[in-house]
Parts: structure tokens; C-alpha cells; sequence
């Protein structure tokens, strides 16, 4: 069997073979354009990027409408003002609260050393002025333990030198008493007390002469005892 092909030539003049030409034929007559089906998709244009752009900006504009609209928690500034304020608060009252147990103790101190103070001045006054000729050294030797420091040394030397010896050369004879008494300061440990005293004084037989006088006492606490340790004449 023989088969019979035919030749065409296309629009530049070129001879194609049947076939081939039969089929463009074809294509031609079904409306088909074949360089339309192989061409790419075209670029996305200037314009279809700002739409993109509008889209993303009016979700972001709608993403913050939304976060604005959204109910936000108030800060709690009553709470946080009682968390900050009420530890010193606390504190205040806790250091009020120990000022005024040590000034009640202070208060309570100061009234206990006037009253021991005031009584403690007054027996080591008597006790210091008052002596027999016979038993002077015992008796002035007493009174110095209730004396303290540099004021107890002035006194022994003065009744050692002085006072005692006179006392059995001269027989005489001395009584003290306090008729009244003052505390002018106090403290835990030391108090100033003033004095009215009265001493009477004999000299072998004669008559005994009376004085008054006032003095400003000093007492000083060593351990549990008030010890007089200064004595001013005024």
C-alpha cells in the first residue's frame, strides 16, 4: 500500500510537510491560539501591590480597633498604696511602741532613785556630822561607807587629821539632824539632793551652840546603794 502526502508552505515561504500543515490547519479552525497556552502568567502590576498593601493595612487597622476596644484591668492604686504604706506603718508603731516603754521605765527609774536618793543623803549627812569624843574614830570611820570616790578620800584625811584628834583633845561632842530635804535631778545612777540641817556642837562643858545651815549633796549609785560622793555648803 502506497501513501500519497501533500506539502504546504507556511507564511515565510517554507515548504511543511502534509501532516504537519494539516494539523495547524486544524488548530487554526478550532479557535485554539497555541501561543497563548504556552505564554506565563503575568507579573503582578503596581496596582494589584497597593490593594495588597490596602488589605494588610486595613487588617492591622482592624487588629488595633480591636485591642482598643478591649477592656483593660484598672490599676489597683488603693492596694498598691496599702502593700507600700502599712509595713511602715507598722513600723511607726512598733518604734512608738518601744519609746514609750523606755520613757515609762526611764519615768519609773527616776521616781524610784528620788525617793532612794533623797533618804540615802540625808542618813550619810547625819552620819558625817555627828560624833562622840570617846567614840569618834569609830563612828566617823562608819560614816565614810557611805562615801564614794575622790570625796570619801577627802574625807577620811580630814577626820584623821583634824576632826578625831580634836575630838579627844578638846572633848567635843556633835549631833546633826535634817529637818527637810529636796531632790533637785535624779537619774538611774546619780542624783543632786538639798539639805537643811541642824547641828548642835559641845566643846567640853560649855553651853552646846546650835546651827543651821544647807547643803547641796551629791549621791552617786554603785551597785545596789546610793553613796554620797559630793558635799557643797551653800
Amino acid at each position: 500500500m502506497r501513501f500519497k502526502t501533500k506539502s504546504a508552505t507556511d507564511g515565510r515561504g517554507e515548504t511543511q510537510p502534509a501532516g504537519q500543515a494539516e494539523s495547524i490547519d486544524e488548530s487554526a479552525d478550532a479557535g485554539i491560539d497555541v501561543e497563548a497556552e504556552v505564554q506565563p502568567e503575568p507579573a503582578p502590576t503596581a496596582d494589584r501591590e497597593v490593594d495588597v498593601e490596602s488589605k494588610e493595612s486595613k487588617g492591622d487597622s482592624e487588629r488595633d480597633s480591636v485591642d482598643d476596644a478591649t477592656p483593660r484591668r484598672p490599676i489597683g492604686w488603693s492596694r498598691v498604696a496599702v502593700f507600700a504604706v502599712l509595713p511602715a506603718i507598722l513600723l511607726a508603731m512598733a518604734l512608738g511602741a518601744g519609746y514609750l516603754k523606755w520613757a515609762k521605765d526611764g519615768a519609773e527609774a527616776a521616781d524610784v532613785a528620788r525617793v532612794e536618793s533623797l533618804q540615802a543623803a540625808k542618813d550619810a549627812t547625819v552620819g558625817l556630822l555627828s560624833y562622840q569624843a570617846d567614840t569618834a574614830q569609830n563612828q566617823l570611820d562608819a560614816a565614810s561607807n557611805q562615801m564614794t570616790g575622790a570625796f570619801k578620800n577627802e574625807y577620811l584625811d580630814l577626820i584623821n587629821r583634824v576632826v578625831i584628834p580634836g575630838a579627844k583633845e578638846k572633848r567635843i561632842t556633835a549631833a546633826a539632824s535634817v529637818t527637810g530635804g529636796a531632790t533637785v535631778s535624779a537619774s538611774a545612777d546619780r542624783a543632786v539632793v538639798l539639805l537643811f540641817v541642824n547641828q548642835s556642837t559641845t566643846v567640853g562643858a560649855t553651853p552646846p551652840t546650835e546651827m543651821q545651815s544647807s547643803v547641796r549633796v551629791t549621791m552617786s549609785k554603785v551597785g545596789e546603794h546610793w553613796l554620797l560622793s559630793g558635799f557643797d555648803p551653800i
